[in-house]
Formats: structure tokens, C-alpha cells, sequence
């Protein structure tokens, strides 16, 4: 793999800041733990849509991998009152005690759809058919390839029929927290094109998506005696580690609102295998950094050439959670 011989530009900016209202429902909160992990992804991701404009002029929201729809419940609560708008949240599997449950009997137009995003086509759907041209994607730690299934359905399937003939809508906007790029697949991946530019292969693809995962591997001290020696090091489960052996089996669906999708590995194993790599955790860091800064070069320019202002943002600390950049788009000024 030549991750190495190249040099990609790529600017990454920093957004952490807070929407008001859930600041202060912030505030109000006993949980110290788990809520507030949460609110305080959705409370800045809230703020950097309101920066931008994504919560004004009646929109359609479509949330992908909505899962409880904690998310688009916030967005509810955030977007003016006086704007008549619609909210989709979109996912291939059944949960319970959904937070859209909660403005049933309101007069909002609010709709779930239970459906893998490969099959999903917007311009089908009827609630968005007469607000095709508002439509802003959000997406809050969608797995993998399912980022590039939504991606490509918002970029691809927004397409209504005017006097007989077909006509393709642009987005509004669309702010994805994004997540896991070790479970990305070659077949849904929409950087392509930039990767073979670069003389990537698919194999190099699939090595770079298992690498990736060095960059979130939670952190552990394991204490390792041998031979009456004590070994100090760093590691932890390395959820992409036997991933180039899965990736082809990879649900491109999945829905999980956490970073902490690994699984166990023996310490002996991964000790031996990072002593023969010659690695100390600092540098697998960075190096897994890279690989997911490149998966995410091609899905910038996928966007680009499809005429969207597209970037990366952190939006999060680093403590609070170790998935902290967003993929900003916005359509370019005329």
C-alpha cells in the first residue's frame, strides 16, 4: 500500500460549541455518563447546523440510521416553530421506545421508513416529493459503508418528473458524524475514482479500511508477565484487526450510536503482533488517522465533482468520543 507516496490536502476545521437549548437540558441533567456522551455530540452537531442555515426555510430532514431517533428528536425540538417542515427518519431495523414516538399526536409531519439505504430512492417517497428541493441529510455515527449508501441515495435519488421528463434535485445540506471507516466495503465505497487517480487498488482499500481501526482503539493497560518479566503496553480491542478477513460480510446498514464496536482480542496476540509490526500505540494512532483521512478524501471528492462545497470538521473532544469528525456539505455559491 502507498499511503506514503502521496500527499492529499486536506483541510480539517474545528466546530465544538453547543446549541442553546440542549446546553441547557444539558444543565438540567443527572447523567454524567452515557446522556451526556450523547447530548454533547448532538448538542454540537445541532449548533454546527444552525450555523449553517440547515435549520431554517422549511426543510425535509432525512436522519439515516436513525436507530431511537434521538437525534432527529433534537432537531425537532431546535428548528423555528413558525417553518412548516417534515421529518424522515430512515432505518433497516425495528426499535422500541423510539423518541419520534413522543410527537405522535402532534400535527408535525413525522415518518419513520424501515428500509436498507441501498434500496432507498428519496424521489419515491411522498412526504418529500413537495419539498424535493429543501432536503438536508443527517446522520449520527452510521457505520461504514452505510456512509456511502446515503451519500450516494441523497446525491443520486432526489429526482422528480416535471411536463414528462425527469429532473435531479440538489441537497440543502448534509452533516454525517462519521463512523467506523474499518467496516467500509470496496463495492459501496464512493471514492473510487480518486483512489484508482492515486493508484490504489482494492486490495490497498481493504488494508487501509483494517488499518483504520488503529486510529479508535480504546485504550487499556495490560500487564503481561513472562519469564518473570512484567511487559507495560497500550492496546486494547482493535476492533479492525481481523477485518480485512470480514469485510466482505459486512452489513452496510448498521446502526450503532457508539464508537465501541470492537471485539476482544487475546492480550498475547495483540502484543505479539504490534512487537513484530515494530509500533508503538502513538504511531499505529497516527497511522490509522491517515487511512481514515484518505477513505474520507474520496468521498470529498465524489462530492465535489457532483458540485457541493464538501469538508471535514471536528465537532466533538476528543475525550467525549474518540469517532470526532463530521462531513460537512453545503451546495456551492453561485
Amino acid at each position: 500500500m502507498r499511503i506514503g507516496l502521496i500527499k492529499v490536502k486536506l483541510e480539517i476545521t474545528q466546530n465544538i460549541s453547543m446549541h442553546p437549548l440542549l446546553k441547557l437540558e444539558i444543565a438540567k441533567s443527572d447523567d454524567k455518563l452515557n446522556n451526556f456522551k450523547h447530548m454533547k455530540q448532538q448538542a454540537s452537531l445541532l449548533s454546527i447546523m444552525n450555523q449553517f442555515h440547515f435549520l431554517q426555510n422549511g426543510s425535509c430532514f432525512v436522519e439515516f440510521g436513525a436507530g431511537k431517533g434521538q437525534l432527529m428528536y433534537w432537531i425537532i425540538r431546535c428548528v423555528p416553530e413558525s417553518e412548516k417542515k417534515s421529518f424522515i427518519l430512515i432505518d433497516k431495523s425495528a426499535q422500541r421506545h423510539k423518541s419520534d414516538n413522543k410527537f405522535k399526536d402532534s400535527d408535525l409531519q413525522v415518518e419513520r421508513i424501515r428500509i436498507d439505504i441501498q434500496h432507498l430512492f428519496l424521489g419515491k417517497v411522498p412526504s418529500i416529493q413537495d419539498k424535493i428541493d429543501k432536503v438536508v441529510g443527517v446522520s449520527k455515527h452510521l457505520c461504514g459503508g452505510a456512509t456511502d449508501l446515503a451519500i450516494k441515495c441523497l446525491i443520486n435519488s432526489l429526482i422528480s418528473e416535471r411536463n414528462g421528463e425527469k429532473v435531479k434535485h440538489k441537497i440543502c445540506g448534509l452533516l454525517m458524524a462519521l463512523c467506523c471507516h474499518h467496516q467500509c466495503s470496496w463495492d459501496t465505497y464512493i471514492g473510487k475514482d480518486f483512489l484508482e487517480k492515486h493508484n490504489f487498488t482494492e486490495r490497498d482499500f481493504k488494508l487501509m479500511c483494517c488499518i483504520a481501526s488503529w486510529a479508535t482503539c480504546g485504550l487499556r493497560k495490560t500487564v503481561l508477565e513472562k519469564n518473570d518479566t512484567v511487559y507495560s503496553e497500550e492496546n486494547a480491542t482493535d476492533e479492525g484487526d481481523e477485518n480485512l478477513k470480514k469485510n466482505e460480510s459486512v452489513k452496510n446498514n448498521s446502526t450503532i450510536n457508539s464508537e465501541e464496536h470492537a471485539e476482544d482480542i487475546p492480550d498475547e496476540i495483540l502484543l505479539n503482533r504490534y512487537n513484530k509490526l515494530n509500533l508503538k500505540h502513538e504511531e499505529r494512532e497516527v497511522i490509522g488517522l491517515q487511512c481514515k483521512r484518505l477513505i474520507d478524501a474520496g468521498r470529498i471528492f465524489f462530492l465535489k465533482e457532483a458540485g457541493y462545497d464538501a469538508k471535514l470538521t471536528t465537532y466533538i473532544d476528543k475525550s467525549v468520543s474518540l469517532e470526532n469528525v463530521a462531513l460537512l456539505v453545503t451546495c456551492k455559491e453561485s
